[in-house]
């Protein structure tokens, strides 16, 4: 056997490596992948939860969410405020949903939400909060509500 045999037998050995090795790394990436999107639909879940326990063991709140929903503008100055952050935990739960799950899995909730007032005028105040594909899918579905609604 030539040190040309054995340097051919290296490059196979070497070869096969970075294969094997790159095999890995996609397997690991995977998981990683897997592990983040769980992770993030978890987050989503929670923010739900939270809004769900604010509103229901606080009845105060749950009285200023719903009168904001209707109609902000009967809301004291601190009452706002407290409609403004529950309607934003509201919005980033539609959001966060959004980005986990099919825009039409999100419909049916967005579609009650935006159909508050109350919700809607927010929206358009703060919308810059958010993200653009996420104020992209909002403005078709606010036109798909306007054009059902004619």
């Amino acid at each position: 056997m030539t040190i040309q045999d054995i340097g051919a037998i290296g490059e196979l050995i070497a070869a096969i490596a970075t294969v094997v090795t790159l095999l890995y790394l996609a397997a690991q990436i995977r998981q990683s992948h897997r592990v983040v999107v769980a992770s993030m639909a978890d987050s989503a879940r929670d923010a739900q939860s939270d809004l769900a326990r604010i509103l229901g063991s606080n009845a105060e709140a749950a009285r200023v969410f719903h009168a904001g929903r209707q109609d902000p503008g009967s809301l004291s100055g601190g009452e706002l405020q407290q409609f403004e952050a529950l309607a934003h935990l509201s919005l980033i739960n539609i959001e966060r949903r959004y980005v986990h799950e099919s825009a039409s899995d999100i419909d049916e909730a967005a579609t009650w939400l935006f159909s508050n007032p109350g919700i809607h005028e927010y929206f358009e105040l703060y919308s810059q909060t958010f993200t653009p594909k996420f104020r992209n899918h909002v403005a078709r579905l606010l036109a798909g509500m306007q054009d059902g609604g004619q």
